[in-house]
């Protein structure tokens, strides 16, 4: 009776340490989990910018593509003389 005692003791024991050591293992990935969601937050944030601010300029691109586009006789037509239609 006292060997199945002291066995459970020590079975009990090493159990408890296994928890502290997994509790604490555990702790640390989260940490680790924590620290790399927000790397990735901030990298989205600065794509998003990134992205916002090439849709910008591509918009700014197309209309400036379209004012050049527009043909001298859309100017003359629209009653432009033709110096300002060619300045268009």
């Amino acid at each position: 009776v006292v060997d199945a005692a002291m066995k459970i003791a020590e079975l009990q024991a090493r159990m408890e340490t296994m928890r502290v050591n997994h509790e604490l293992e555990m702790d640390e990935l989260k940490a680790q989990c924590k620290h790399e969601a927000d790397e990735l937050r901030r990298e989205v944030r600065t794509l998003q910018s990134k992205s916002e601010d090439l849709k910008s300029a591509l918009q700014g691109a197309y209309a400036i593509m379209a004012i050049e586009d527009t043909p001298f006789e859309h100017w003359r037509n629209n009653g432009y003389d033709a110096q300002d239609a060619v300045d268009m």
